[in-house]
């Protein structure tokens, strides 16, 4: 009898046992529809997932089945189901490791196991990214090696990765190379071909139209900078032509991401540099009482990425910023998108409210340039002043900001109402505002002076000393100094520039006074320099080493001096050891002591040594374990 024929009679109410001959060479045979429930999202499943689950649920009504109609183990009952009925599972017979088989006892019992447990067979498929197992590290390494342009193959920026945690922390178990494989396997696509392809290819493959939701966000939590050239000019002096001449005025704005507060801003008619940046970023702390943003949103532009003042500025293994100094995070707007900052919007309010309202009005595209545009070019001496300006624009302002804005983000309320309502922070301290907002800008060795030069500049500081390397930041506020920092980032002090004196000061008391004033700096540095080296040898530098040598611990005299205007010094001075004195007559030498043949004794030669040669014979009887080879 069959299993077919045994279910049969089962169903029927018959039980009967069949031999092992009844059931194999059955090509025929239709496995018994006991199939494993199924997720209520089974259609959410990849079809050979299924298939799969629908064969290990198969063979476990098969094995049970065999086991009961044939009365054997279940070891046995997986053993003959997997041998004679191999045909009826497809994907399990090559679904091991290696495409071996897992038609095996130790897989019934898991799958049992399993069903018994989560009600499925369906292996874990999850739709979509899913968190990964390990450590947090590993994975931020692992990523940033693989996720690069440099095309790191997976496999050598996993090794890589491994080598490095276990030079962070080697009790810290590492993912298998499977393990990595399969998370590289869900990554987001798109952002794998940004990282590892670019922005262009992102753009031409991936990149969709960007709408951001910043309801999320706080006030006074995220700023916005961006510039703008107004289209209408100011009246600015030339000097060279002594003249009025029409300048376009630049405004340079730090905007509150949620209210649309301009928290603060400068107006310029000079080109913004990164320096006008930090005027209005220091302008942003004052007005809100020492507290920075925690994040600031900007575009590509080299200013407002300068190293030193957003991007960080790398010395002695670690990274100097004004951003990283003041806690804020920067984020850098795809370029070319600038609908992607809101600040655009408050600009092209600018621009219809503000620039329009101007009889200069130059428009913002050649064809709208006005006939008033080319009387002013005539008459640029009836524009109004850069001071006169920023005072038209601080009250035009002033109304943008109290005007309720229309749309989700506002929902009717002004952004000054908004800005006055946001979360209060702790401030930083005035002490902790300045040196935060000193911008590195260099890394220089300390030459004569002590001083180090930048751009064409020297600034002196009495903590330094020569050749020490140390990183330069400058201060907005006052150019004639910088401070100096070790690479690492503690403080030695201020370096101030100093004007040169004039080379024949004979009428000019002032100038005699600078010049004295240097001399005595020159004398006290030197007269420190010597007192480190008497601290550091007790006066011995001066004496010889020979001396030294011969009169260990015997004190120093003074025997003369001589002066010369060449030499290492212009102004020797003949230091000598007490009790050596080679002038003096030589004592006889004692009795020579017993020693081995060829042996030396140790004593002091009847004469002081005078050559090489004597010198060494000298050093050698000295030292008696020194045996003559020869």
């Amino acid at each position: 009898m069959g299993l077919l024929d045994y279910l049969r009679n089962k169903q029927s109410g018959n039980a009967a046992v069949s031999d092992k001959s009844d059931l194999s060479g059955r090509s025929d045979f239709t496995p018994p529809a006991r199939i494993a429930p199924q997720p209520t999202d089974v259609a959410a499943l990849p079809a050979d997932v299924r298939a799969t689950a629908k064969e290990r649920a198969r063979y476990i009504g098969m094995v049970d089945e065999a086991a009961a109609s044939r009365r054997m183990p279940k070891e046995q009952a997986a053993v003959f189901v997997a041998v004679n009925y191999a045909e009826c599972f497809p994907n399990l017979v090559r679904g091991g490791k290696h495409g071996a088989s897992t038609l095996t006892y130790a897989s019934y019992k898991n799958w049992k196991r399993k069903l018994q447990k989560s009600g499925t067979l369906a292996d874990n498929y999850v739709r979509g990214p899913r968190p990964v197992k390990g450590d947090e590290r590993f994975w931020n390494i692992m990523w940033g090696m693989f996720l690069n342009q440099n095309h790191l193959p997976l496999a050598q920026a996993y090794r890589l990765a491994c080598e490095a945690m276990r030079k962070t922390d080697p009790t810290v178990p590492v993912p298998s190379i499977a393990a990595v494989r399969l998370a590289a396997s869900r990554l987001d696509p798109a952002a794998v071909i940004l990282a590892r392809e670019g922005e262009s290819a992102f753009k031409n493959h991936c990149m969709d139209f960007i709408r951001r939701d910043w309801t999320d966000v706080a006030p006074g939590e995220c700023v916005i900078g961006d510039s703008r050239t107004f289209d209408t000019r100011v009246r600015v002096w030339d000097d060279e032509k002594q003249a009025w001449i029409g300048v376009r005025p630049t405004i340079t704005g730090l905007l509150d991401a949620r209210s649309w507060f301009f928290a603060s801003y400068w107006i310029t008619a000079e080109p913004v540099n990164t320096g006008t940046l930090i005027d209005t970023l220091a302008l942003y702390l004052y007005n809100t009482g020492g507290v920075p943003p925690k994040f600031a949103y900007f575009d590509n532009g080299k200013d407002y990425c300068a190293r030193g003042y957003s991007t960080p500025f790398e010395a002695g293994g670690k990274e100097h910023s004004i951003f990283g100094e003041l806690g804020i995070k920067l984020i850098t707007a795809l370029p070319f998108n600038a609908r992607a900052k809101t600040i655009e919007r408050a600009f092209r309010d600018m621009m219809q409210q503000f620039d329009k309202a101007f009889p200069d009005y130059l428009g913002s595209k050649p064809t709208e340039r006005t006939m008033g545009a080319a009387y002013f070019d005539k008459h640029p001496e009836e524009l109004p002043s850069l001071e006169q300006f920023s005072q038209i624009f601080a009250t035009w302002l002033e109304t943008w900001h109290h005007t309720p804005k229309r749309g989700e983000l506002h929902a009717g309320k002004t952004p000054a109402e908004m800005w006055g309502a946001r979360p209060v922070s702790a401030p930083l301290s005035p002490e902790e505002l300045r040196f935060a907002l000193l911008q590195p800008v260099a890394l220089r060795k300390v030459g004569c002076g002590p001083a180090v030069s930048y751009e064409n500049e020297l600034y002196y500081c009495d903590d330094l000393r020569f050749g020490q390397e140390v990183l330069v930041k400058t201060d907005r506020l006052d150019e004639r100094h910088v401070y100096v920092f070790t690479p690492e980032g503690a403080l030695i002090g201020e370096a101030r520039t100093r004007d040169r004196i004039k080379a024949l000061a004979l009428d000019d008391e002032a100038a005699r006074i600078a010049i004295a004033d240097q001399l005595a700096r020159q004398r006290r540095q030197l007269k420190n320099a010597r007192t480190y080296l008497s601290e550091l040898s007790g006066g011995g530098y001066l004496a010889s080493p020979l001396e030294l040598f011969l009169g260990a611990g015997g004190e120093l005299e003074h025997r003369g001096s001589v002066g010369s205007v060449k030499g290492a010094s212009h102004h020797y001075r003949r230091i000598g050891v007490a009790g050596v004195d080679f002038t003096a007559p030589a004592a006889p030498a004692p009795p020579a002591l017993p020693g081995p043949e060829k042996s030396v004794t140790c004593d002091t030669p009847e004469a002081p040594p005078e050559t090489v040669a004597e010198f060494d014979t000298f050093m050698r009887n000295r030292r008696p374990e020194f045996v003559d080879e020869e």
